[in-house]
């Protein structure tokens, strides 16, 4: 299994753009290319929410968009997501992770790339793109880190995962799908 932990952590540009830094570590992870946030951030303006962010619905178009070559699975209820089932999501790689994050009180976006344990005990490994905010007056962006918590942080509500799926499949795309 690869070291995950030695891909550079990426951290988003500004308050909203954690869908597109995780996205960004998300394909860097699965050798799937190199794509920068900066080039995302366009794709995607009329998915977008006020201030920039992704409603659940942005996310799911932007996992089902034929570029990343992901295979989309949604838990309504996050609760049901139990360490075994992240397991088996974790055999194709890093997960792309989209849940309500209570810390944030809003939608956010990691990458799943590792769990230990079971039960209430499971513990996960993330790429967490908005760790801690860069200094300066001007600065609106986060550093991006690899974070230990426990799986039941991110299963509070709805959980939209991204996986990879076989990259001959994604093959092509049409750009009206995103616009």
């Amino acid at each position: 299994m690869p070291n995950y932990k030695q891909i550079q952590p990426v951290g988003q540009y500004d308050e909203n753009t954690c869908w597109a830094a995780s996205l960004e570590w998300w394909i860097r992870a699965h050798n799937l290319g190199n794509v920068i946030q900066d080039d995302l951030a366009g794709d995607y303006l009329l998915m977008r929410g006020d201030g920039g962010s992704l409603n659940m619905d942005g996310i799911v178009q932007l996992m089902e968009d034929p570029r990343w070559c992901m295979q989309r699975y949604v838990y309504y209820s996050g609760t049901v997501l139990t360490a075994d089932r992240m397991k088996s999501l974790l055999a194709t790689g890093p997960v792309y992770f989209a849940y309500y994050s209570n810390k944030l009180q809003s939608n956010h976006v990691n990458v799943i790339f590792d769990i230990s344990g079971s039960g209430s005990h499971a513990k996960v490994w993330a790429m967490e793109p908005h760790s801690r905010k860069m200094p300066g007056a001007d600065e609106v962006g986060y550093y991006g880190a690899h974070k230990h918590r426990y799986l039941s942080a991110y299963t509070t509500r709805e959980v939209q995962v991204g996986i990879a799926k076989n990259s001959s499949q994604g093959t092509g795309y049409d750009e009206s799908y995103y616009y």
